[in-house]
């Protein structure tokens, strides 16, 4: 019998192990995803909080400002010769091509600004 007690207890053990590891790999999963969301929330506050500065200071003669105004222009370029060889528009607000006299995007719901100056032209002629 005593050989039988111990492969039991080995078997025990050997659960016990493994029940151990599996609340580890499961502990670890859900910590990891809380870590990638408050990331995520912390980048996205980062964003917003650039954006803030942005606005306020986008006048201004710093260096990062006017490096960021140049990237800014060179992506709405890049964005109008993309849309451009897919046939539409770069909505104004998502950056999703839109198809060529749509009034609004489909991506976003956006109202597309090329409507918005024919609206102006409309109303200035009237």
């Amino acid at each position: 019998m005593d050989f039988f007690d111990r492969i039991g207890e080995t078997i025990t053990q050997v659960g016990n192990v493994a029940g151990q590891k599996a609340k580890d790999v499961s502990e670890f999963a859900k910590l990891t995803g809380e870590l990638r969301s408050l990331e995520k929330k912390q980048q996205d506050l980062y964003i917003e909080l650039g954006k803030k500065y942005f606005e306020e200071h986008g006048d201004s003669k710093e260096e990062a400002v006017e490096a960021l105004k140049e990237i800014a222009a060179d992506v709405e370029h890049l964005k109008d010769q993309i849309a451009g060889l897919k046939g539409g528009d770069p909505c104004p607000n998502c950056g999703a091509v839109v198809p060529k006299g749509s009034k609004f995007c489909n991506s976003c719901g956006a109202k597309m600004s090329i409507f918005e100056d024919d609206e102006e032209e409309t109303t200035e002629e009237e």
